[in-house]
């Protein structure tokens, strides 16, 4: 046998680096580094800039845009993310040289650990969005003044609302407990008679309204109020439960016509579905469909998810139309919940409160809260969500698109 040796390893020395520019000798790149930055002008290493988790609440008017989310880097497509985060590069580069943020943009479609508490379509609007992201950390006090630089860069439908210091494990989609949609009905368009369209029958068909809500409440199988194919039903669980729905107020426009205000709440929706759940009561209300009929599309939940679903058994093909698609410029999200994440943030000393953006911007009282401070930014959504109201209304106005629709359902029927 071979014996081993123990003794300690003596290592050779480093070999010497030299400045190409002087010759000067040195002993690791560190030191060749330092006499760079000293003698010959070498830039110092950039900053690192520290990061933080943070919750940017946003509103947006989304006419212009294909939807909420981004899509490709050169934003070949208007997006109300693409928008948003060109406009945080603008404020990041200025606040601090950071410039770490722009170079992620033109890299990655989305940042970071990015989410959303809702996704909206092309055309949908936002009162109260909340996204979660990694941002470059701001100084104590510095949250009002950094969304004051991004609104400035920002076109002027789409506005942040307010930037919340959050947890690490902070995720705005999964920690939202629910969402509220709301949707503007153009009462003339509902009813029989346009012209004749006074408070007393405003609150009849309020009340018409709200009794057909009512249907959806509780858990359903909404296979037939969501993209339509074996394919999309099968990949997809369509279970969903609605939590609360209402036709909560009529608004008027410059003009005096009433828009009564449908909403719709719930822990999560399937594509398509406030849009389909609301042109089947409109439906039913014009009489091209029947009641009877929404009681067979809307299917009850099923016991677990390996049972089968109950489309094609339970219901005969040839009573069953397609669900009627309402149009997707009155519908806006209202308000998204973080209720656990609110209670936290309460027991921590910030006090947060649900914001229920109505006509007058009064607080809805205590319960969940949608990341929205009592303050500034609750009157900022409360002004916003009348800002989304009267821009429906005014397309209405000119463009009677519900109107069109309205003709092309009771055509179908």
């Amino acid at each position: 046998l071979t014996r081993v040796s123990m003794a300690p390893q003596v290592l050779p020395a480093a070999a010497d680096v030299a400045c190409a520019s002087c010759g000067a000798a040195f002993a690791s790149r560190n030191a060749l580094f330092k006499h760079l930055r000293a003698a010959h002008s070498l830039p110092p290493k950039p900053p690192k800039h520290a990061a933080e988790r943070a919750a940017l609440v946003i509103s947006y008017v989304g006419d212009a845009y294909r939807g909420l989310q981004r899509t490709d880097v050169a934003d070949a497509l208007p997006t109300v993310e693409g928008a948003l985060w060109r406009a945080v590069g603008h404020a990041c580069t200025d606040d601090a040289g950071d410039e770490s943020w722009e170079a992620q943009r033109k890299a990655r479609v989305h940042p970071h650990a990015c989410a959303r508490a809702a996704r909206t379509d092309a055309g949908v609007h936002a009162v109260a969005n909340v996204l979660s992201v990694t941002l470059p950390a701001l100084a104590a006090g510095a949250e009002d003044g950094w969304v004051g630089r991004v609104n400035e860069a920002l076109p002027a439908d789409v506005r942040v609302l307010r930037r919340v210091r959050v947890a690490p494990a902070f995720d705005a989609q999964r920690t939202c407990e629910r969402r509220t949609y709301e949707y503007l009905l153009p009462a003339a368009a509902l009813l029989p008679d346009a012209a004749a369209v006074g408070e007393a029958e405003v609150v009849a068909l309020r009340k018409r309204l709200r009794s057909l809500l009512k249907r959806f409440r509780g858990a359903h199988d909404f296979a037939h109020f969501t993209r339509s194919g074996a394919a999309y039903t099968c990949a997809h669980d369509t279970q969903r439960h609605i939590a609360r729905v209402a036709a909560r107020e009529a608004v008027r426009d410059e003009a005096g016509a009433a828009f009564v205000v449908l909403a719709i709440s719930g822990a999560s929706f399937l594509y398509h579905q406030v849009r389909s759940m609301v042109g089947a009561v409109v439906a039913v209300v014009r009489g091209a469909r029947d009641e009877a009929w929404l009681d067979r599309v809307l299917l009850p939940p099923r016991r677990s998810r390996a049972e089968p679903r109950r489309v094609e058994a339970a219901i005969d093909k040839a009573t069953i139309a397609a669900v009627p698609l309402a149009p997707a410029h009155a519908l806006y999200l209202a308000e998204v919940h973080h209720y656990s994440h609110d209670l936290r943030a309460a027991a921590e000393g910030e006090r947060l409160r649900t914001l229920r953006a109505d006509a007058d911007g009064a607080d809805a009282g205590a319960g969940g809260a949608a990341l929205v401070a009592e303050s500034g930014a609750a009157a900022a959504a409360a002004a916003f969500r009348r800002r989304v109201q009267a821009h429906i209304m005014g397309v209405e106005a000119r463009e009677g698109r519900m109107r069109k629709w309205v003709g092309e359902l009771d055509s179908e029927g």
